[in-house]
C-alpha cells in the first residue's frame, strides 16, 4: 500500500514567487528519446580520424498526452503500472501530478503577464510616456523567464509521462496464464502430441527448411524455407489477405524499416539493456575529409518489429475527418525481433525466429472504449473465419 500512501501526500501551500517550480526528485527511469540530441563518433579515415557529429532529428511534433486523465485517476494509473511490472517507481504518477500543476500555474501567470503587455502596449500607443516603456521592458523580461521555466517543466513532464505503460483493458484478468478467461473453442479436437510429428523433423526430411545454410548466411533463428513450405507461407498470406479484403479492409505492403522515434511512439520501448530491436547503421562516405568535424542530421532507423508500426505511421500527424473513421488496414510485412534468452525443445525449429512474415489487422477508430471494443470483435471474427476454414483447433 506504500505507493498509495505516496499519492495522498499533498503540498499545503504554494509559493507565489515567479520562479515557482516544484522540483521533486524525479524517478530513475529509462526515458525514450524524442528530442533533438547529438551523438559524436570518430570513424577511421586512413591514418587520421574525422569527428562526425550526428544530430538525431524527429520530424514529428511532440506527443500530446492527457495529463488531466492521469492526475485525476492517480490510484488506478499507479496500480496499472505496478501490475504490468513497468520500470516506473511508485511515486511516478505523484511526480507527474506535481509537474502538471506547476505547468498549469505557469500558463495562467504567462497569460496574465501577456494581458498586461497588451494593455501597456496600448498605453504606449496613446502616448503613455517613459514609465509605460519601462513597464513594457519589465514585462518582456518576465515573459521570457516564465517561458523558459515552462519549457523545462513541460519537457520533464512529457519525458516522465511517456514511461507509463498503456492501460490494460478492464476485462483483462490479473495474474499468470492460469488466470486467463476462456472465451471460446472451435475447430476439431486437438490430436495428442507425438514426437513423430515434430515439425522440424518433417520439414528437414522433405528438404523444406535449411537451418545449416541460415547459420552460415545470417545465424541461428533465421531459417531458409524451401519448396512446398515456402509456397505454403505465401499461400497463407494471400488467403488471409483475401478474407480481410472481402470484409472491406484495405491491403497495405508496409516498409520493413522505420524510424526509431516512430517505434518508440508506438510503445516499443525496451525494459532491459538487451532490447529486442535491430538498428541500422551507415558508415560515412570515404570522400569526407580526414580530421575536423563533419555535421550530419539523421533519424535513427530500425527494422520494424511488427507491421503495426508502419501502419500506425499511415495516420500519424494528420487530421482525419470524423466521417472517414474507421480506417481499416490489413498489412503484410516482415517482423524482426532480436529476442534474447535461452532456447529449449519447446522453441526449436520455426518458433521464436528473428524474422518472420505476418498479416496484421490495424484500425483507427474514435477513442471510446465501446467503439474500439466493437472493432476488436470484428477483427476476432475475421481471424475465426480464417482458422475455421483451415480446419485448425483454436482455444
Amino acid at each position: 500500500m506504500r505507493c498509495y500512501e505516496l499519492l495522498q501526500l499533498r503540498q499545503a501551500s504554494h509559493a507565489s514567487s515567479s520562479k515557482t517550480l516544484y522540483r521533486l526528485p524525479p524517478p530513475s527511469l529509462p526515458r525514450p528519446v524524442i528530442n533533438v540530441g547529438t551523438n559524436a563518433s570518430a570513424p577511421s579515415t586512413g591514418d587520421k580520424k574525422a569527428n562526425v557529429e550526428i544530430e538525431i532529428v524527429s520530424t514529428l511534433p511532440k506527443p500530446r498526452l492527457d495529463y488531466r486523465k492521469i492526475t485525476d485517476r492517480q490510484k488506478a494509473v499507479t496500480l496499472n503500472h505496478v501490475l504490468r511490472n513497468s520500470p516506473c517507481t511508485p511515486d511516478t504518477v505523484f511526480h507527474i501530478d506535481r509537474l502538471y500543476e506547476t505547468s498549469t500555474s505557469l500558463r495562467r501567470k504567462l497569460d496574465s503577464v501577456r494581458a498586461k503587455q497588451r494593455d501597456v502596449g496600448n498605453l504606449i500607443k496613446a502616448g503613455g510616456g517613459d514609465e509605460a516603456v519601462r513597464q513594457a521592458k519589465k514585462l518582456k523580461l518576465k515573459v521570457v523567464e516564465y517561458e523558459k521555466i515552462l519549457e523545462e517543466t513541460d519537457k520533464e513532464l512529457l519525458e516522465i509521462a511517456l514511461t507509463l505503460p498503456n492501460e490494460t483493458h478492464p476485462a483483462t484478468p490479473v495474474g499468470k496464464e492460469k488466470e486467463a478467461l476462456e472465451l471460446e473453442r472451435f475447430g476439431p479436437d486437438p490430436i495428442p502430441a507425438d514426437k513423430r510429428r515434430d515439425h522440424l523433423d518433417i520439414a528437414a526430411a522433405w528438404d523444406w527448411v535449411d537451418t545449416t545454410a541460415s547459420a552460415t548466411a545470417t545465424g541461428t533463428s533465421w531459417p531458409y524455407l524451401k519448396g512446398s513450405l515456402a509456397l505454403l507461407e505465401q499461400a497463407l498470406i494471400q488467403y488471409a489477405l483475401s478474407v480481410a479484403v472481402k470484409k472491406g479492409w484495405t491491403p497495405v505492403a508496409t516498409p520493413d524499416v522505420v524510424k526509431e522515434d516512430v517505434m518508440a511512439r508506438c510503445g516499443f520501448q525496451p525494459r532491459d539493456a538487451a532490447g529486442q530491436t535491430y538498428y541500422l547503421t551507415t558508415s560515412p562516405p570515404t570522400s569526407e575529409p580526414a580530421g575536423g568535424t563533419v555535421s550530419r542530421k539523421q533519424a535513427n532507423l530500425v527494422l520494424a518489429a511488427t507491421a503495426e508500426v508502419p501502419l500506425a505511421a499511415l495516420s500519424t500527424d494528420k487530421i482525419i475527418p470524423y466521417q472517414a473513421l474507421p480506417r481499416k488496414f490489413v498489412g503484410v510485412g516482415k517482423a524482426f525481433r532480436a529476442e534474447a534468452g535461452a532456447r529449449g525443445a519447446d522453441t526449436r525449429g520455426l518458433y521464436r525466429l528473428h524474422q518472420f512474415q505476418k498479416v496484421e489487422l490495424f484500425a483507427v477508430t474514435e477513442g471510446e472504449l465501446s467503439v474500439s471494443g466493437n472493432m476488436m470483435e470484428e477483427m476476432r471474427e475475421i481471424q475465426k473465419e480464417i482458422y475455421t476454414s483451415l480446419g485448425l483447433s483454436v482455444r
